[in-house]
């Protein structure tokens, strides 16, 4: 980042072209490392966390924050209005603190956890599908996507994922929405 900062001054003092300082800065960015809070936190903020921001969040997975994403997904639907008995409370920071605790209580985890390939993590491919398979090019999306609130939830585990997508090829993250920039993939999938 020091060079680029150089680069900019030399480019304000001595007029240098704007695209190379456009360039300059893109090689800043790529040479530097990925900080959550910095560059990968307003991405999520952004393209995520409308649907994955609360408590009632499909799946309950939680993209607000590092221990919603450590937590992970869960089958069980929490809010559900019809249900005439009380489910268990699956809060952050009060019902459980660890992703052991979380894996107990049958969270699946969307990160690798297990040190094997970076690429095998649900969140990952979940964002390449929609890479792979983006919105159909139309001004309204066809029945195939439900939006409604007590729609079913599909809540695939890292096991199950292949077969899901299979099913709904274009269920890929955000869903319902453009896929990230090719920025923002790369920033989130490094």
């Amino acid at each position: 980042m020091r060079k680029f900062f150089v680069l900019m001054l030399a480019a304000l003092l001595f007029n240098f072209p704007f695209s190379l300082l456009v360039q300059a800065q893109d090689s800043a960015v790529r040479n530097s490392p990925i900080d959550f809070y910095q560059d990968v936190k307003p991405i999520l903020d952004n393209r995520c966390t409308v649907c994955h921001g609360c408590y009632d969040a499909p799946c309950q997975l939680k993209l607000s924050s590092v221990e919603g994403i450590e937590r992970g997904l869960s089958k069980e639907v929490t809010y559900q209005g019809a249900r005439p008995i009380a489910t268990t409370p699956q809060r952050l920071f009060i019902d459980a603190h660890t992703k052991e605790q979380w894996r107990e209580r049958g969270f699946n985890a969307v990160l690798n956890e297990n040190g094997s390939d970076p690429h095998s993590s649900l969140l990952y491919r979940t964002l390449l599908q929609k890479q792979l398979k983006p919105l159909p090019q139309a001004p309204i999306l066809g029945d195939s996507f439900d939006f409604s609130l007590n729609r079913a939830q599909t809540c695939p585990s890292k096991n199950e994922y292949d077969k899901m997508i299979k099913k709904q090829p274009l269920a890929g993250m955000p869903y319902g929405l453009p896929a990230l920039s090719g920025d923002e993939f790369s920033t989130m999938t490094s």
